[in-house]
Order: structure tokens, then sequence, then C-alpha cells
């Protein structure tokens, strides 16, 4: 695909470099080694054992290797081929959904690094590019 010079989706949230708020380091062992003892006095770990999980994921994207981003350059190029591509399907879908005599509901998409908060929860770059319907975004770690 030819993607250089065609038009990119305006409907695009760049959120590179924000970074998410997580607990102190260890904060997410933490709250498991008091899943287990709750677990262990007859309790229901559940809520604990999701929210530690929960920050240690957090805490380890925090503090991935920066060596390892995309230099600068190559991340801005596949920002722009993302973008038109989400505009081919805006384009495509939009006619598709004309013919039919609706309306395409065109999605936002936001790029992101190392982790996101969205409507659907926090995901870490390791979950790949996903959609939450909740706010009907699509996400993605260009990294």
């Amino acid at each position: 695909m030819r993607w250089r010079g065609r038009r990119g989706s305006s409907n695009i949230e760049d959120r590179r470099g924000a970074g998410v708020k997580a607990a102190a380091g260890g904060g997410g062992l933490l709250l498991i080694g008091f899943a287990v003892i709750v677990g262990l006095l007859g309790g229901d770990p559940t809520p604990l054992l999701r929210e530690g999980i929960k920050r240690t994921i957090q805490e380890h994207v925090l503090s991935a290797n920066p060596d390892d981003a995309l230099p600068p350059e190559l991340q801005e190029e596949w920002a722009g081929f993302v973008a038109v591509v989400l505009a081919e399907t805006e384009d495509t879908w939009g006619a598709h959904f004309a013919r039919k005599g609706g309306a395409y509901p065109e999605p936002d998409l936001v790029m992101f690094s190392g982790g996101v908060n969205s409507a659907c929860g926090y995901a870490a770059s390791a979950v790949g590019p996903f959609y939450c319907p909740n706010d009907q975004k699509i996400y993605i770690d260009l990294n």
C-alpha cells in the first residue's frame, strides 16, 4: 500500500509519553502478599489479588527500559502510517454504511506508550492493539 501523501485521520489522540500513575515500587507485590494472608485466614482474597496484579503490571511497565523504544523518527513514520490506515477504514466503512442507509460511527484511535487507562480498564503494551467498546476507542502502542 502506498500510504505516504494520503489523507490521515484526525480522530487520533496521542498519549505517547504520558505515562500511567502507579503505586510506589513493590506496592503490587505487597497487596498480593496481603491477599495470601487473607486467603489463609479464610477471607476472600480476590479483590486484593486483582489490584495487586494490576499494580505489579503497572510498576513493570513504568520501569521499562526506555532504550527499548523506537527512535523518534521511526515512531513518527509509524504514527503517520496508522493515521492513513485509520482514514482508509473511515472512508471504506463510511461508504458501506451510507449505501445501507446508515452512518458509520468513526472510532478514535489512542496512541500510547507502556500502558494506558481506558474505559475498559488498564492495559499494558503486552496486550497489543485493542478496541474498547466502552469508550469506542482503538488503542495501540507503536513500540
